[in-house]
Order: C-alpha cells, then structure tokens, then sequence
C-alpha cells in the first residue's frame, strides 16, 4: 500500500511538473497606445507622432512565437525655416519654409523571444517589413511655392524588447515595448536627403492571451 502511494505521488509530481514546464499560451494579442520620435537625418529636425494599433502572436513554446504587428501614426504640423540642403551634385538648394503633417502605418512580421516568469514575462522582437507614408506639406523657396501630397511605401524594421506584467491567467499589462525602429523613405522631394531615417518607438498597452 505504501509503494502504491508512493508510486502515485511521484506520478503525480512528475505530472505537474512537465504540465507547467508547457504550460503557455498559443496566442497573444495586444492593443497599444505608440509614440515614435522620427528622424528625418539631415533634411530637418525630429519630430513626434503618436498613435495606436495592436499585434498578434503564435507561441511555438513558451519562449519563442512569431509575431505580426500593425501600427498608424500620425503628426501635428512642422515648419522648418531657413533650411539649404546639397543635392549629388555638391549645388545648394535654399528653402525658406517647409510645412510638413504627415501620417505613417508600419505593418512588420518577425520572430519573438520570451523568458516568462510567474509575475511578469520579459520579451524581445526582431521585426521587418514596410512602412506607408501620406505626406502632406508645402515647400518655399526664392522661386516657388510647391505643395506636394505624396503616398509611399518603404522597407521598415524594428528591434528592441519590453516587459509583461501579469494581472490575472489571460491578461498582462504592458509597461513599456521600446524599439529602434528604421524606415528608407526615400528623399526625392528635398535633395540631399538621408534614405535611412534612425527613428525611435514606445508603446504600451494590454495583452489578451489564450489557446487553441
């Protein structure tokens, strides 16, 4: 009788144990506040555009899954006064004003790595796809006045990581994500600009979990 009980509680434990050591969630999906501070290199100064979307994740075990995210961004007005900027050619153009708004969606696809822990689950993200641009804005110089209004698609990529916090078995809080996030727009409009702009991303939110 007490083999039998003994045989049963180690069973028993062992159980437990590989249950939790699988125990994880197939799917994650997150919605978000996001903020991103862009960079337009060396054809004017930083500016800010905040917005939301959200992402969708599928675990292949509890520390790796693949990720989808969706964002839109959107811009108050920029003016940029008294700007010369050099095409290939070495020749100065000057521009009085620059009157720029503008919205930006990112839609990325790309591997993330996670270390969950009971109380909260720390994560990273290495994400690539493409960014769609809608500028609108108005351009001065000595000669003329242009507005333009383009729409254009450019390769984008984000990587950085942030932490879960766990409030109850299907919802987490979302402190913080903070990504280096990169976009190649080109600059066609004012010559001599960089096609790399070195943006910076937070978000934050809640995240919904549950399995197939």
């Amino acid at each position: 009788m007490k083999v039998r009980t003994i045989i049963l509680v180690v069973v028993a434990l062992l159980t437990r144990g590989t249950a939790f050591a699988q125990e994880y969630a197939n799917w994650e999906i997150s919605v978000d506040y996001t903020y991103a501070r862009g960079n337009p290199a060396n054809v004017g100064k930083p500016f800010s555009l905040n917005g939301g979307g959200g992402s969708t994740v599928y675990n292949f075990s509890k520390y790796i899954g693949v990720k989808i995210d969706l964002q839109g961004y959107g811009s108050t007005t920029h003016t940029i006064n008294n700007l010369v900027v050099l095409n290939p050619q070495g020749v100065a153009t000057a521009i009085n004003s620059a009157s720029v708004q503008s919205n930006l969606f990112t839609y990325m696809a790309g591997p993330q790595l996670r270390v969950p822990t009971h109380s909260f689950s720390p994560f990273a993200e290495f994400l690539f796809g493409g960014a769609l641009s809608n500028f609108h804005g108005n351009l001065v110089t000595p000669e003329r006045t242009t507005s333009v209004n383009p729409s254009n698609n450019a390769f984008a990529m984000a990587v950085g990581g942030g932490v879960d916090i766990r409030l109850s078995k299907a919802i987490y809080f979302r402190p913080f994500q903070m990504d280096y996030l990169l976009t190649r727009f080109g600059t066609s409009i004012v010559p001599g600009g960089n096609h790399n702009q070195n943006n910076f991303r937070y978000s934050a939110g809640f995240v919904f979990t549950f399995d197939e």
